[in-house]
């Protein structure tokens, strides 16, 4: 198999992304796709900016289209991977038309370049490597040049080979993404149930029951820091090594932790949690981004340690999916965020008002079906992320041998 070397700016023509006013966003319109939305390979819809429509055809240049490769041009040092400069996404289906903000850039392949086969390509660890290095800005602050990202020296087999590679690879991202949306599914169902049941007061039997001051007889109104243990203590000596869970990996729409981001540590530090646990970010922005997640990726008898911007529930009168919930409510999340003091850009939930915040108490009967339900829904969540990790860990086997010509095709 002949491959060759070649430079990334002889395979590319490139656009930059358009300095939309944040003055003239509407409620609804045309999605601006911002790099705050990149995900760690893709573009996250939950908190989209939009321009009004009639304006679209005025920056038809800034137009991305299904599977249109960006990277980010300005963000954070490594230290911070949610927003490391240098990231590579690709745009999804659903944002097909949307246009690009300032501080990315849409990498357009020349003829002779597969897509597929240039995206996994800039994924590599080299490519991010070389974009970094060359990096420049303070210390909160990164940014690279167009030629920095052209300068990439890389081998290519012939196009015909760049396709059936790119379609190898294609069909793993294919797998995971239709196992991200049963998992979405899932988690949708068992909260739209949390929501009927203990929100509307549509639960079974409700036709029938009597309320009370607005409250169904044999519900109660507690304090949270009643039915939900806040940053609880627990006792990890025999350990010699801890899972640690950084902010990065926690979703800002579902339940599920990113296992690609967990790291082993020798050290405990932080905050500690065991399975069941629910990490609730208490600093700006990752609480009015929504960064909550559900821990199940430890042993039974396994404590784990995360960021000390996490706040850690542990549900005593309710189980771990109803303290989910009512982590993602969002009457307890207008609170929180209400309750941020500190200063500009470190602002964070006070954790005694957060004790303090009134909260229903269902009967022991409706818990006890709401978790009878939830518990399978919860062990299909893992079926789901246990194929999505294998499928994770084959593709990346596959891609640096498949990308160095090791591997043929």
């Amino acid at each position: 198999m002949n491959w060759h070397e070649t430079i990334l700016g002889k395979n590319i023509t490139t656009k930059k992304g358009f300095a939309f006013k944040s003055t003239k966003y509407v409620d609804s319109g045309v999605p601006i796709v911002r790099v705050s939305d990149f995900t760690s390979d893709s573009i996250s819809a939950n908190d989209l900016k939009y321009y009004p429509k009639e304006e679209k055809y005025t920056y038809l240049d800034y137009e991305l289209h299904y599977k249109d490769i960006i990277i980010q041009t300005v963000g954070s040092w490594p230290n911070n991977p949610d927003s490391v400069v240098g990231k590579v996404v690709r745009v999804p289906y659903e944002l097909n038309n949307a246009l690009l903000n300032q501080n990315a850039v849409k990498i357009i392949p020349n003829e002779g370049m597969d897509n597929d086969f240039l995206y996994y390509r800039l994924k590599s660890s080299d490519f991010s490597g070389h974009v970094v290095g060359q990096a420049r800005g303070a210390a909160n602050q990164a940014s690279i040049t167009l030629e920095t990202i052209k300068s990439f020296k890389f081998f290519i087999p012939n196009y015909n080979v760049q396709i059936k590679i790119g379609k190898v690879i294609s069909q793993y991202d294919r797998l995971l993404e239709t196992n991200k949306k049963r998992i979405k599914i899932l988690e949708q169902m068992a909260e739209n149930l949390y929501k009927e049941w203990f929100v509307r007061f549509r639960f079974p039997g409700h036709e029938k029951a009597e309320f009370v001051d607005g409250v169904p007889k044999g519900w109660k109104v507690c304090k949270l820091k009643d039915i939900i243990k806040f940053n609880p203590k627990y006792d990890f000596k025999q350990q010699y090594s801890y899972i640690n869970i950084p902010m990065a990996a926690l979703s800002t729409f579902g339940m599920s932790i990113d296992k690609s981001q967990i790291t082993i540590e020798e050290k405990s530090s932080g905050t500690h949690f065991v399975n069941g646990d629910v990490l609730f970010a208490k600093i700006t922005p990752c609480l009015e981004n929504g960064k909550t997640g559900l821990v199940n990726c430890l042993n039974d008898d396994e404590v784990g340690t995360g960021s000390t911007e996490f706040i850690v529930m542990h549900g005593v009168k309710v189980d771990s999916f109803f303290t989910y919930c009512i982590a993602r409510d969002e009457l307890f999340r207008k609170q929180a965020i209400n309750s941020m003091n500190g200063a500009d850009g470190r602002q964070r939930a006070d954790l005694a008002f957060i004790k303090k915040i009134k909260w229903l108490l269902p009967s022991d009967e409706l818990l006890v079906r709401f978790k009878r339900f939830t518990d399978s829904v919860i062990k299909q969540i893992e079926m789901f992320n246990k194929q999505n990790q294998n499928l994770i860990k084959q593709r990346d086997y596959l891609l640096p041998r498949l990308m160095s010509g090791k591997l043929q095709v």
